[in-house]
């Protein structure tokens, strides 16, 4: 497994559809999008979805899996429609998910012009850790959005938290479901799509709900998922 290199170091990012929706909107999305929490993976959302966050506890299970995927991550160049974001911000998964959510599919036709969101995705590939590291905008944003947060930030802000953040999304010209998690090497391919993306929800909440299923014992029960969604 790649070994993980930060550059920074923040606050944890509170698993909450509010708090992710105003920090999205703040980043630039347009405010018919926003993060919904899903309660129940078999209820349907209102609005269309356009991608999943999930957050979940770490476990030794996780970590096995990761290594024995860490090879199958794609590459991704500027000619693809894919933004991929390696994590160098230290607790910030929440944060990578957030931009992985906003900056794929069709949540990326909704970001303001002139916004940091933008700007992220019209910077290259190879560049675009370095423009989030050296983003002050960025910073003074989530630091706000991180203290709005119900939970006590660690004490130690170098320290590993048991929490940690994925995305789902798709790719609109590959036509397939990718996971997105910025302690990887790439983006994960997870299944092919229908040419319309029709079956989009269908097979991101099966997914999930493979994680879900995966894990066991006591902590089992606090994974979150949440959906972007255009209410539009």
């Amino acid at each position: 497994m790649a070994e993980r290199s930060y550059s920074k170091y923040f606050t944890p990012l509170e698993s909450d559809p509010d708090i992710f929706t105003t920090l999205g909107h703040q980043l630039g999305l347009a405010d018919h999008v926003v993060f919904r929490e899903l309660f129940s993976l078999d209820e349907p959302c209102d609005g269309k979805v356009l991608a999943y966050t999930l957050a979940f506890p770490t476990t030794p299970a996780y970590d096995a899996e990761r290594v024995a995927e860490e090879f199958q991550a794609d590459t991704i160049s500027d000619q693809s429609d894919i933004v991929f974001l390696k994590q160098t911000i230290h607790n910030a998964c929440g944060l990578y998910a957030l931009l992985h959510a906003a900056c794929n599919g069709h949540a990326k036709d909704f970001i303001k012009p002139g916004s940091v969101l933008q700007r992220l995705v019209e910077t290259s590939a190879s560049e675009r850790s370095s423009f989030l590291d050296e983003s002050g905008e960025l910073e003074l944003l989530y630091a706000s959005a991180a203290n709005d947060g119900y939970t006590a930030p660690p004490s130690d802000p170098e320290a590993d938290v048991e929490w940690h953040y994925t995305c789902f999304a798709p790719s609109l010209t590959l036509c397939k479901l990718y996971e997105f998690d910025g302690d990887r090497r790439g983006p994960l391919e997870r299944t092919h799509l229908a040419d319309d993306l029709s079956d989009f929800d269908s097979k991101a909440i099966g997914l999930i709900r493979q994680c879900f299923e995966n894990e066991t014992g006591q902590k089992a029960h606090q994974f979150n998922v949440m959906a972007l969604v255009d209410v539009s």
